[in-house]
């Protein structure tokens, strides 16, 4: 698997038998490093020159959190920059 320049990689599944194995569980983190990325999965043959045969499931991608994007940033100042501007209007109007 990777996702940009990262890579990961699972051990080779010895299947002896040619026949189903089951389903094995594996958990891989990945962090992207640019707003666009791509995730790609590879199964690779062995080295016999079987082709290779994966079934993939439960793929799941989590927003980072913790991070806020610049436009959320520029909302958040502009919201700040405005009650300053509320509040000292109204301490004029007062004196």
């Amino acid at each position: 698997m990777s996702l940009g320049s990262d890579q990961q990689s699972t051990v080779v599944l010895s299947n002896s038998d040619h026949g189903f194995t089951g389903w094995r569980q594996e958990s891989m983190t990945f962090t992207a490093q640019n707003t666009s990325e791509v995730l790609s999965f590879l199964a690779v043959g062995t080295p016999n020159g079987v082709p290779p045969f994966s079934l993939l499931d439960g793929v799941t991608m989590d927003a980072a959190s913790g991070v806020p994007e610049p436009g959320t940033c520029m909302l958040l100042l502009c919201g700040l920059l405005g009650g300053i501007g509320v509040r000292r209007s109204r301490r004029r109007a007062n004196n």
